[in-house]
């Protein structure tokens, strides 16, 4: 409600998780947010399922809690709309099945070289290399 009254022509989602090291468990909840992405350790990327309204809205927030139990070496990758929302020429979206591919082209590679890869592919798909 006080973000409310800051945030007058926007809106404002988030994606709030924690996770248990001793339960394996990650406990998230969405909040208008894209949804998290569970890359396994066989380096199947999967959507973790859920969903939220957008936390600062006229609309009253409905809000959920989800659970998911995480195996060793399972990553999870938290992403803004801006990745998706890339267009390319003929004005097709890269959308969640793009990063899902770019994920899986570049299974081999963790922490800053797998965004760094994702980043280039949603670029080149855009045609905005450099």
């Amino acid at each position: 409600q006080e973000l409310q009254a800051i945030v007058k022509t926007n809106h404002i989602s988030a994606c709030v998780f924690f996770y248990s090291i001793a339960e394996k468990k990650l406990s998230y909840s969405y909040a208008g947010h894209p949804p998290i992405l569970l890359i396994s350790q066989s380096n199947n990327c999967q959507i973790l399922e859920g969903n939220g309204t957008v936390i600062v809205s006229p609309l009253e927030p409905k809000l959920k809690n989800y659970t998911k139990i995480l195996q060793s070496g399972d990553r999870i990758l938290l992403y803004s709309d801006g990745i998706t929302d890339v267009y390319n020429s003929s004005e097709q979206e890269f959308g969640i099945e793009g990063l899902i591919s770019s994920i899986q082209k570049n299974s081999n590679k963790k922490g800053e070289e797998l965004l760094h890869s994702i980043y280039h592919l949603a670029k080149e798909y855009s045609n905005q290399v450099s």
